[in-house]
């Protein structure tokens, strides 16, 4: 709450809770209320933070009560713009993308609460240098672009998200060079704050027209995904946790990882796929325009 007199200025402290990404939901109800008060008190409030703990599929290793990823996304369940919601891969990724949200909630009233979704996997701190965008601090900006096109036919738009996914696409990035595989690769971190970035930005990085040629690998489901008005087809070709429409049956870490199809080899596959069929896909789409005239 705010201490201060004065409506305008805040005069207390910013709060912070969190369990495993399994278990959030039973925070979602307060935090509601928090967000419905925080839009229309007058006086300016503190900004409630939620780690989204040890999120993914990797979690099921402890067990199925554990499995972290349709439980995630009820963070996602506020009025646009109320929230910003930072999913992090990589080590590196978390200081400017969490400051950065930071900046915003304390400059914008209406930015009430910051929820933090983390990985638990021990994996190797990537390298940025080797990145198509190499600023350690990309994630400031939301997407920011890991593979861009080489010269030639272009064969569409992977968006990634998550950790093992990001780190088992990011791993097979020579194989797809190798096998002719053309495609953009975004780290997707936060819409939040890829929408508040300039618009000659997020044109260069995904344009309109893109979200019709567009796939998603990540560790989330396809009921939510990493940005909004995604293409006809985006569901049919993307890489999710729930590709079966299933519950996880756990396993240790690796095991988990296959059956979710997010090792390197499915994502190798389907990646693949996805670009060998785009002639198929772009066909499909201009058809059901025709259809409309």
């Amino acid at each position: 709450q705010n201490a201060s007199l004065d409506p305008g200025k805040f005069a207390g402290v910013w709060a912070i809770s969190g369990t495993y990404g399994a278990f959030t939901p039973l925070m979602y109800t307060p935090a509601r209320v928090w967000s419905q008060q925080n839009q229309d008190s007058r006086f300016r409030m503190g900004v409630l933070h939620v780690l989204v703990g040890h999120s993914g599929p990797e979690t099921a290793a402890d067990g199925r009560t554990h499995f972290g990823i349709f439980a995630p996304q009820v963070w996602k369940l506020f009025p646009r713009g109320q929230t910003i919601h930072l999913s992090f891969w990589d080590y590196n990724d978390v200081a400017p993308a969490y400051f950065a949200a930071a900046e915003i909630a304390a400059r914008e009233q209406k930015v009430g609460i910051i929820t933090l979704e983390v990985a638990r996997p021990d994996f190797p701190v990537a390298d940025p240098s080797t990145f198509a965008d190499s600023d350690i601090r990309a994630a400031a900006k939301g997407f920011y672009v890991i593979r861009d096109f080489a010269p030639g036919p272009r064969h569409g738009y992977v968006i990634t998200t998550g950790s093992s996914s990001t780190v088992n696409l990011v791993g097979i990035l020579p194989k797809l060079e190798a096998a002719g595989v053309n495609v953009r690769v975004i780290a997707a971190i936060s819409e939040e704050l890829f929408d508040r970035q300039p618009e000659a930005y997020r044109q260069a990085v995904l344009p309109p027209e893109a979200r019709y040629d567009l796939m998603v690998v990540s560790t989330g489901t396809r009921r939510m995904w990493p940005l909004h008005d995604v293409g006809p087809l985006t569901d049919e070709y993307s890489m999710t946790s729930d590709w079966e429409h299933q519950w996880l049956t756990g396993g240790l870490e690796p095991d988990v990882i296959a059956e979710a199809h997010l090792d390197a080899a499915s994502i190798l596959s389907g990646i693949t796929r996805f670009a060998r069929e785009r002639d198929r896909r772009m066909g499909r789409q201009r058809d059901l325009l025709t259809k409309l005239a």
